[in-house]
């Protein structure tokens, strides 16, 4: 960790902020909403990412979309910071903080300001909260500009 402009310490790179999102996750994430709840702290908290790379979300076939969100993950994996599982009875992987991996993103997220940790939490807990179907409508009627490339049908 380095020495945030906040005067406390902060995430030092987009892996960082991956396992501090996992590790506020209550439950395992699912593809979706891994990406999603990181394409929206990098829109709401971008200065978490200040002076290291970002994801480079591009429009996707159910939104905004990295595929370097599930290198990075598997590259935590390997690190023993993140599980990678397939979900029971689909084809699906699912991402979730190891014990080690909480440790670790429990102290990045503490290490964010009140503010910015409060935050990412909600963005967390929101993501977490919906269906697919629902996420993908929030995220699409938020920022319109991510669905150009859809095969998603949003109900009418």
């Amino acid at each position: 960790m380095r020495y945030g402009s906040f005067g406390r310490t902060s995430p030092v790179n987009r892996k960082d902020v991956l396992l501090a999102a996992l590790a506020a996750a209550e439950k395992p994430m699912q593809p979706v909403h891994l990406q999603k709840a990181l394409f929206l702290i990098d829109k709401k908290l971008p200065r978490l990412f200040e002076g290291h790379e970002r994801y480079a979300f591009q429009p996707y076939d159910y939104g905004p979309f990295d595929s370097a969100v599930y290198a990075d993950a598997d590259a935590l994996a390997l690190e023993g910071f993140v599980t990678v599982n397939r979900d029971s009875g689909s084809w699906y992987r699912v991402y979730a903080a190891t014990e080690k991996g909480r440790v670790r993103g429990s102290a990045l997220v503490a290490g964010m300001t009140d503010k910015q940790s409060a935050l990412l939490r909600k963005i967390v807990a929101l993501v977490s909260s919906l269906s697919f179907r629902q996420l993908v409508s929030a995220i699409y009627k938020s920022y319109p500009e991510t669905k150009v490339n859809s095969v998603f049908k949003e109900k009418k």
